[in-house]
């Protein structure tokens, strides 16, 4: 079976990875203590 997303859902994937790299990551350190 072969799933794939609709363009909508690509590009809130792109949307979602965008924000936690730029947003997330610099402070993950911080989150996680």
């Amino acid at each position: 079976m072969k799933v794939e997303l609709t363009d909508e859902q690509q590009m809130i994937q792109a949307l979602a990875r965008d924000f936690a790299e730029k947003e997330v990551k610099p402070i993950a350190a911080q989150l996680d203590a």
